[in-house]
């Protein structure tokens, strides 16, 4: 397994928001979390990536525990992953192509020259070649998407994490960001985790699906599993988000 998931608890203001989550991902594979909007998704991304720290529970990534790393520790861990923003959180200040080398920049490791080939390569990945000397102002929404998915992929990390990756974006260009998602993982070979409430883009790039529910995962397994499961709180879900079940019971 890539990464598991043991008994994840995390409160906020008091409240439990994750309730005994447990989760093995698989190395390779695209699995999406989906749920209702403030069950908590985004919340267990953060702990994956060790932005937050658990209340109690594990999580282990190459044989670590990272909730019990040192911050220095974390930091080496973190290296492995790339995050997509829900908003992109691009630097306004900065070019396109200075957003993207930003994480190559800290490292240190790389030439300039370097730097500028990885960042022209992940632009042409994203099918935003040459627009390395605009500013995120000059870009429309979805152009920032794709930007933020520049800048996750430039370190070629074996994680990449998306938080709501198609949020905001009219359909035609969320299917396309979606055939992207689709696309960088057949050229990176990485683990993907996506969070989303977007049940047509999660059909779309999913391997395996699992479902948060009052905190904890109610359901997980493959979309045909999903079409054809009988949970009544995940059929309602679906119901909700306007997917349609057939006569023989099972999901369209």
């Amino acid at each position: 397994m890539a990464l598991i998931i043991r008994e994840l608890k995390k409160s906020l203001g008091g409240k439990p928001v994750l309730q005994g989550v447990d989760l093995e991902v698989r190395n390779g594979e695209t699995l999406v979390i989906l749920g209702q909007s403030g069950c908590g998704k985004t919340v267990l991304l953060k702990h994956i990536i060790g932005l937050m720290k658990p209340d109690e529970g594990e999580i282990w990534v190459d044989g670590k525990d990272i909730t019990k790393l040192s911050f220095k520790e974390l930091i080496k861990v973190r290296r492995q992953f790339g995050m997509v923003f829900q908003a992109s959180a691009l630097l306004d200040s900065m070019t396109v192509a200075e957003n993207i080398g930003l994480s190559l920049r800290r490292r240190g490791r790389l030439s300039k020259e370097e730097i500028r080939r990885r960042v022209s390569e992940a632009l042409e990945m994203v099918g935003l070649k040459g627009w390395e000397n605009a500013l995120p102002a000059e870009l429309s929404g979805g152009m920032r998407k794709r930007v933020g998915l520049a800048r996750a992929v430039v370190t070629r990390p074996r994680f990449l994490l998306y938080d709501e990756p198609t949020a905001g974006l009219d359909p035609v260009m969320a299917r396309s960001i979606d055939r992207l998602i689709v696309h960088l993982k057949e050229h990176m070979s990485s683990t993907s985790i996506i969070v989303t409430h977007d049940i047509v883009s999660a059909f779309s790039v999913c391997d395996r699906i699992a479902f948060l529910h009052d905190g904890t995962i109610r359901f997980l397994g493959y979309p045909e599993e999903v079409r054809h499961s009988e949970d009544p709180v995940l059929r309602e879900f679906f119901s909700g988000g306007l997917v349609l079940w057939g006569e023989d019971g099972a999901l369209r």
